[in-house]
């Protein structure tokens, strides 16, 4: 697995993905939207844009999830997905599950919202076999595994959600009826709030065996962030002394503030909250969540 920091159309994403590949399958951007993709074999597979760059599309163009399903909705499809979608700018989430031909959406339900491996809303299921989405498939028993370990209510945390994730055999029982199996070859834990990521770094499958990587924050640049403060990170730049102006002035410390003459400050707990939010909150006030497509209305 590589991780892979783009910056592109003035968007940086943050995607894992493999060794060569340039689409997206789980990623995030600096807008505050995540996607993470997970195969739903449709019946019938299209023409159309290939799955991992229709995605990598949708991160780097949507700043919304209205925006993202509408470009996944205008666009030509070839397979089945199921795609986790997040805005963590106006705390949102939403399941896209789509084929070829037709698209549905479902929004979490009590603050949860479990996606595997077959379509759960009624619209979509005509459109897959029946034997992965009725009671006892592999695929409905790791939502229940999921369910269980992660119910509504229950406080949530990086920590809960990798050992969810990690689970083998026991409730689930063996095969591909848990979150971990023969099959989990990635896994990772994203928080799209700040750009942080968990990696899962096992070298045999589950690779959930080899415990989480986490990967430090994708802040965006930003000028004035807070009063006096700019942010600064991958592709920005200071401008410190002695360097010269475009005036050909040069920059200089006023005396007793040299670097040699005051120790670093402690860093306080609210400007980190502060730099939370202006990596979440870049835009407009909350979009609506877009509704389920309609059960006779293809796309």
């Amino acid at each position: 697995k590589v991780v892979f920091d783009i910056e592109t159309h003035g968007t940086r994403l943050r995607t894992v993905g493999f060794p060569g590949y340039i689409g997206v399958l789980t990623g995030m951007s600096s807008r505050g939207l995540g996607l993470s993709s997970h195969t739903s074999k449709a019946k019938q597979d299209g023409v159309g844009v290939p799955s991992g760059i229709l995605y990598r599309q949708v991160l780097e163009e949507a700043a919304t999830l209205e925006q993202a399903v509408a470009l996944l909705r205008g666009s030509a499809r070839t397979i089945g997905n199921n795609l986790a979608l997040s805005d963590a700018a106006h705390g949102q989430a939403l399941a896209v599950e789509l084929s070829a031909t037709r698209l549905a959406t479902r929004a979490p339900q009590g603050g949860r919202l479990y996606v595997t491996n077959h379509f759960q809303s009624a619209p979509m299921q005509p459109q897959q076999v029946a034997a992965f989405y009725q009671p006892g498939s592999g695929s409905v028993a790791r939502v229940q595994c999921l369910e269980a370990s992660l119910p509504p209510g229950k406080a949530l945390s990086v920590a809960a959600v990798e050992k969810a994730l990690s689970q083998e055999g026991g409730r689930g029982g063996p095969g591909w009826r848990t979150p971990a199996n023969r099959g989990t070859i990635q896994s990772v834990v994203m928080e799209p709030a700040t750009g942080h990521l968990f990696v899962a770094t096992g070298a045999t499958i589950p690779v959930t065996r080899g415990g989480y990587l986490e990967l430090p924050g994708l802040w965006p640049n930003k000028v004035r962030a807070i009063k006096g403060t700019d942010i600064r990170t991958h592709g920005g730049y200071v401008l410190a002394p002695p360097s010269k102006n475009g005036s050909d002035t040069p920059y200089y410390w006023f005396d007793g503030l040299k670097p040699d003459q005051i120790p670093f400050a402690e860093w306080p707990d609210e400007l980190f909250a502060t730099l939370q939010a202006v990596a979440a909150v870049q835009r407009a006030p909350k979009a609506p969540t877009p509704d389920v497509a309609p059960e006779d209305e293809p796309h």
